[in-house]
C-alpha cells in the first residue's frame, strides 16, 4: 500500500497526464475544424482513459528501477542518513517493497475509497432500479428475429441480443454488457426499424457501454478535476458519431438523407429519460447538428495525420509520467539478510565514512580483528570473547548448560567487501550451542578486510 502522499503525487501525476492529453486532443481538433474521423476520435479518448485510470507513472518508475540501477547521490556523500521505511520505496532481489500507511492515513484512504465504494453501490442500484422498472413497461418481440439475425451476422456479433418493445414517446436505447438489449419504442416506424437496429447493435459490437462505464471511473477517481466530465461528455458525443460514422460510410446519398431524418424525427419527439442507458438520438440540437453534418460528409484521415497526431498526444500526455519519481533506494547490492531484515526494519541509518577513492582506513571495533582467524565469535559484556566453529554447534544432550548472554558478531565475504552481522544471544560457555538468536544489525563494508567508504547498518 502507497502511503498518502505518494498516493497523492501518484494521482495528482495521472490527472496531469490525462488532463494534457485531453487539452491537445481538443485543441488539435478545433484546429483541424473537427476532420478527424469519430473512429479516430473514439480511439483517442480510450487511449485518453487509459492515461487517467492506469498508474502508468508509477510502473514506469518501477521499471526503470528495475532495469536501470541508481541511488540517490547524497548517500555519497559522507555522513549519517536515516531513513524511515514509511517514507520511501525499496527495491531488493524480490521486487518491491511499499511503504506502510500511518493510522490516520489508512482511515483517510478508508474514507475515500469508502466514497467511492458507496457512488459505485448507488450506481448499481440505479441500474437495477431502471432495470426493474422498465421491464414493466417491456414486451419481448420475436417479429424481428430474422431481420436482427441477418444484422448481428453482417456485423460478426456472438452475443445474444433480445429485442423488447416499449410503449412510450422516447428514444430507442441499449443496455446490458453481458447479455445486451435493445428497446424500441413507439417513435420507430417500420420505415426507420432496420437503420435503428444496425445503429443499436453497433453499439454492442463497439463495446460502447463498457468505456462509458470507465469513462465514469475516470470521473469517480479524479473528481476534483473539471476535465474529467468533459472527457465524459465528449466520449457519449463520439460514440454517437462513430456508431453513425460506421453505418452512413456503406449507405447511398438517398440513405444518408433518409438516416439523418430519423435522429430529427425521434430527436424532436421523443422526451427526456434519465438512465444508465445508450439512446439513439436526444433532443440536444446542436449535438444533433453536429451529427447531421457528420453524416453528409464523407472526410477520411489521411495515414500521416493519424501518426503525427497520436504521437504529439503521447509525448506530451508522458511529461507528468516521466516527472513522476517517489524516493527509491536500491539494496539490490546487499546482502539476502539485510534485504530480509529490511521488510521486518522500521527505519534504516545508512553511515557513509568516507568517499569511494579514499584510502584512509575505516575505524572499526577491536575485537573485529578476530575475523582474521575465525568467521564468528561471541562477545560477552565483560569484554571476554569465546571464538565459534564456522558451523553453530547444536546442543549437546548430556551438557548441564551454562548459558550466558552475549552478541554474536559473524564475517560474510562479499565480493571484494563483507557483512558483518551482530545478533543478541544466549550462548552455552560449556558446548558453545546458541538460543535465542535475533538480529541487531547488519554492517556492509564494501572493501575488506575494512577498507571501505561505507557502511551500512539495518536497525530492527
Amino acid at each position: 500500500m502507497l502511503p498518502l502522499k505518494m498516493l497523492i503525487y501518484l494521482l495528482l501525476c495521472m490527472s496531469t497526464s490525462g488532463s494534457i492529453f485531453f487539452l491537445i486532443y481538443l485543441l488539435l481538433n478545433f484546429l483541424t475544424h473537427e476532420s478527424f474521423t469519430a473512429s479516430f476520435r473514439y480511439t483517442l479518448l480510450k487511449l485518453n482513459i487509459l492515461f487517467f485510470l492506469f498508474p502508468l507513472p508509477l510502473v514506469k518508475h518501477m521499471i526503470q528501477t528495475w532495469f536501470f540501477h541508481h541511488n540517490s547521490d547524497f548517500i555519497k556523500t559522507k555522513g549519517n542518513y536515516f531513513f524511515d521505511n514509511n517514507h520511501f520505496l525499496y527495491v531488493t532481489n524480490t521486487g518491491f517493497i511499499f511503504p506502510n500507511l500511518f493510522t490516520y492515513q489508512k482511515v483517510l484512504t478508508g474514507l475515500w475509497l469508502s466514497f467511492i465504494l458507496l457512488i459505485i453501490i448507488s450506481q448499481i442500484y440505479r441500474f437495477c432500479t431502471f432495470k426493474r422498472k422498465i421491464r414493466q413497461c417491456l414486451l419481448p418481440i420475436h417479429n424481428y428475429d430474422n431481420e436482427l439475425h441477418f444484422i448481428k451476422t453482417a456485423l460478426d456479433i456472438k452475443k445474444d441480443v433480445t429485442l423488447y418493445y416499449c410503449d412510450m414517446e422516447i428514444s430507442p436505447f441499449t443496455y446490458g454488457i453481458k447479455s445486451p438489449n435493445i428497446v424500441l419504442t413507439s417513435l420507430v416506424t417500420n420505415e426507420s426499424r432496420n437503420m435503428i437496429l444496425q445503429h443499436e447493435l453497433q453499439h454492442i459490437k463497439s463495446n460502447d457501454l463498457i468505456f462509458r462505464i470507465f469513462s465514469l471511473f475516470v470521473v469517480l477517481l479524479h473528481c476534483y478535476n473539471p476535465i474529467s466530465y468533459l472527457l465524459l461528455k465528449d466520449l457519449k458525443e463520439v460514440q454517437e458519431m462513430n456508431c453513425d460514422e460506421k453505418l452512413t460510410t456503406k449507405f447511398t446519398h438517398e440513405e444518408r438523407i433518409k438516416y439523418g431524418h430519423i435522429l430529427i424525427s425521434i430527436s424532436s419527439k421523443a422526451k427526456a429519460l434519465t438512465a444508465p442507458a445508450i439512446y439513439l438520438s436526444q433532443n440536444n440540437k446542436t449535438f444533433l447538428t453536429k451529427r447531421i453534418k457528420k453524416i453528409v460528409s464523407t472526410k477520411f484521415n489521411r495515414t500521416s495525420h493519424i501518426i503525427m497526431a497520436t504521437l504529439v498526444l503521447c509525448i506530451f500526455s508522458s511529461i507528468p509520467v516521466f516527472a513522476y519519481s517517489p524516493e527509491t533506494i536500491d539494496w539490490r547490492d546487499s546482502s539476502v539478510q539485510i534485504q530480509d531484515s529490511i521488510k521486518n526494519s522500521t527505519w534504516i541509518e545508512l553511515e557513509v565514512d568516507s568517499s569511494i577513492d579514499s584510502e584512509k582506513p575505516l575505524t572499526f571495533p577491536n575485537d573485529e580483528k578476530l575475523f582474521s582467524s575465525y568467521k564468528q565469535y561471541v562477545l560477552f559484556n565483560d569484554g571476554s570473547i569465546l571464538p565459534l566453529s564456522d558451523t553453530l554447534v547444536q546442543p549437546f544432550a548430556k551438557c548441564k548448560h551454562a548459558f550466558k548472554n552475549g552478541t554474536l558478531k559473524s564475517h560474510i565475504p562479499k565480493g571484494k567487501g563483507c557483512i558483518v552481522e551482530t545478533y543478541s544471544v544466549k550462548v552455552c560457555t560449556k558446548c558453545s550451542s546458541i538460543q535465542n538468536k535475533a538480529m541487531i544489525s547488519s554492517m556492509h563494508y564494501v572493501k575488506c578486510p575494512h577498507k571501505v567508504y561505507g557502511k551500512l547498518s539495518v536497525l530492527l
